[in-house]
């Protein structure tokens, strides 16, 4: 019985395996189960005691042996067919699993891809606004600067005032030139 556990054990390990590569295993697994189940029928007939004396009720003529043939053939037959139907959807079914694992990491990889292009447009814009709230922050200093310039001009002689604004506004934009040109 341990044999022909271990035999359909095997064979089921072994049924994603493609015909050439575990061709030799299965053989093994498959004398493997024929030795179980001979074993079996083997110590069922060694532990069947026949009373020699006993007397069958049945009589040897009205058991059809015809009858009986044909049952037992038919019935090998439609099971062997019903295996090899549930064997070969089995291998259709896993095919088809195949595919679509395949499909599956094509559209992973596909994505990922896409998520990575995307990410660095992201990075790039991100940066770029970075670079723009930096130059928004230093242009705002400067104009704070400047306009402390001009507020220090309250003094009634208004030339000196319009030339350090003047100084300053070209100070200002020339440095405002150079950053932005940069």
């Amino acid at each position: 019985m341990t044999a022909s556990v271990f035999g359909l054990w095997r064979a089921f390990n072994l049924r994603m395996e493609t015909i050439l590569s575990a061709f030799w295993k299965k053989a093994g697994s498959a004398l493997v189960m024929g030795a179980g189940i001979s074993g079996m029928h083997y110590t069922g007939i060694a532990a069947a005691i026949f009373d020699p004396n006993s007397i069958s009720t049945v009589n040897p003529q009205d058991i059809n042996d015809v009858w009986l043939a044909s049952a037992v053939g038919g019935f090998s037959l439609v099971f062997l067919a019903a295996t090899l139907l549930i064997s070969a959807f089995d291998a259709y079914r896993a095919e088809r699993a195949v595919k679509h694992a395949d499909s599956l990491r094509q559209a992973y990889s596909e994505i990922e891809a896409r998520v990575a292009e995307r990410t660095a447009g992201l990075a790039r814009a991100n940066q770029s606004l970075l670079e723009q709230i930096a130059e928004r922050k230093a242009a705002n200093e400067r104009t704070r600067r400047y306009r402390g310039t001009w507020s220090k001009c309250r003094n009634p002689n208004a030339r000196s005032c319009l030339g350090s604004f003047t100084t300053a506004w070209v100070r200002f934009s020339r440095r405002w030139s150079s950053t932005s040109t940069s």
